[in-house]
């Protein structure tokens, strides 16, 4: 096993490769050097915030262990119908789990199983939505929206109106997270429109969510707060803890983007309980994504730092790629703040850069946004009109009024 200071050499052994003396030099001054001072600030917060760490990684692969046992013992003694119900919870479960992989390999097995026997056009289905569902969590859009037409087409055939609405649910969540609000809000009131055919409590909770982020995102929060509010009833009645982790934590960054962060912060812990009791890793982490946005809103930043480490502790061991570009964006939130230009610039290039790798539009706005600022700090005009106009050129596509508008003032300022 490699020891800290043998990483260490290595990588400076890459980076001697690609750089001279005097970049190497100045690589280390302006952000090794700064970013030991990054964790020196985090470990002034460590011990006020929430004490849960992630599972040992032991722990992690005893469990995929467990379950791929459990498929290889059973699956000699139960066939047909019992066998693929299996494989469909244990799926389901390891996405809940933040076990994405793990949930690929199962549907992919099911898949494999059951795609040239037409008695089983239900189970193929389903595992291909839950397959596309896994691919989303891992970013994968272009075969995420494949897999989930090839389960739409099927539940059209079978005349199956709720499995035709997942799927529309499932499509507008994918070009949500792209930052396609247009392309998101159409598809998920289609499937409000197939609920409305054969009603499904549970699964229009889950719709309700998905409208109430695309609200949000429009800056309509009201409207937003009416639909969260909508789905914590009905997930409370279900006792769901997942969902409700999931509806806390939209309240709580619909709170904090209206400034009200005693309520931002309420939400947030009642978030991170409810993730903790349904052991939802990757809600948990959004909380603790979210906690680092805000304390860096408030100028609060050895707590704004601790708990962005946090989540990128559980984004990592999640593979929450998105949740990681956040994350990097915060930081370089957080470091323009504190003046220290260069680590900003870097953690904000590099959000910027993953976020686009990720289609994801909208967060590449808001990285464009911080980078505008960030040079206009720095009195790098040219730079920051760039990205600027770039994050106001996407905010007018999606109607973010409010967002325009701060952007054209911040604009007024440097011309």
């Amino acid at each position: 096993m490699k020891t800290a200071i043998q990483i260490k050499n290595t990588f400076e052994e890459i980076i001697s490769s690609y750089f001279s003396k005097e970049e190497r030099k100045k690589f280390d001054i302006d952000l090794a050097a700064k970013y030991d001072n990054e964790m020196i600030l985090s470990e002034q917060a460590d011990s006020s915030i929430d004490k849960y760490s992630i599972e040992e990684r032991g722990f992690v692969q005893q469990r995929k262990f467990q379950i791929e046992s459990l498929i290889t013992y059973l699956e000699k003694k139960i066939s047909g119908v019992k066998y693929y119900d299996l494989l469909l919870s244990l799926g389901k479960s390891s996405i809940f789990l933040g076990e994405n992989l793990l949930a690929i390999n199962i549907y992919q097995r099911l898949i494999n199983e059951v795609i040239d026997d037409n008695r089983y056009v239900d189970f193929l289905a389903n595992a291909y939505l839950g397959f596309s569902e896994a691919l989303s969590k891992q970013a994968d859009w272009n075969d995420s929206i494949k897999y989930c037409l090839k389960a739409n087409k099927i539940f059209t055939n079978e005349k199956d109106y709720i499995g035709m609405a997942r799927c529309e649910n499932l499509i507008g969540v994918i070009y949500g997270e792209q930052g396609d609000l247009t392309k998101a809000e159409r598809h998920l009131s289609q499937a409000l429109e197939l609920l409305n055919l054969k009603g499904d409590k549970y699964l229009r909770g889950i719709v309700e969510i998905n409208i109430g982020i695309i609200n949000f995102a429009l800056d309509n929060y009201d409207i937003a707060l009416t639909h969260f509010q909508r789905a914590l009833t009905v997930f409370e009645q279900f006792s769901d803890f997942g969902r409700i982790a999931e509806i806390r934590y939209n309240m709580g960054i619909l709170f904090a983007q209206k400034t009200d962060y005693e309520a931002a912060l309420t939400e947030l812990d009642l978030s991170i309980s409810a993730a903790l009791k349904a052991e939802r890793l990757p809600h948990l982490g959004k909380s603790y994504l979210s906690k680092a946005g805000m304390f860096a809103e408030l100028d609060k930043f050895p707590l704004a730092i601790a708990y962005a480490n946090k989540a990128m502790d559980i984004s990592y061991r999640v593979n929450d790629s998105l949740s990681i570009a956040d994350i990097y964006k915060i930081k370089g939130v957080v470091h323009r703040k504190l003046r220290n230009k260069e680590l900003s610039e870097n953690y904000l290039l590099t959000s910027l850069r993953l976020n686009k790798e990720l289609n994801n539009m909208y967060n590449h706005a808001e990285a464009s946004l911080e980078l505008g600022l960030l040079y206009k700090d720095w009195n790098k005009n040219d730079k920051s009109i760039s990205h600027l106009k770039e994050a106001l050129e996407y905010n007018k596509q999606i109607g973010a009024w409010k967002d325009v508008k701060r952007i054209q003032s911040i604009l007024s300022e440097i011309n």
